[in-house]
């Protein structure tokens, strides 16, 4: 029996950069070369991103996929 790992998706608002990327019920596991175990570790990661782009591994529907979101 594997760990659960990553943040669920509930909701997205439409204003953010990442929704053309991110649907309600991903699972985000890594946001760049962070792995993301629960809430605490997504925000702290979150805070911490500069201008740019970066890689989000998203697990969704049992696939894992990256997807590019710009950071504003």
């Amino acid at each position: 029996m594997g760990l659960m790992t990553g943040v669920k998706v509930i909701e997205i608002s439409a204003q953010s950069p990442a929704a053309s990327q991110i649907i309600k019920n991903d699972i985000i596991l890594k946001i760049g070369n962070d792995n993301i175990m629960n809430v605490n570790s997504f925000v702290e990661s979150s805070n911490n991103l500069k201008k740019g782009f970066v890689i989000l591994e998203i697990l969704r529907k049992g696939q894992k996929i990256n997807k590019m979101v710009a950071i504003n």
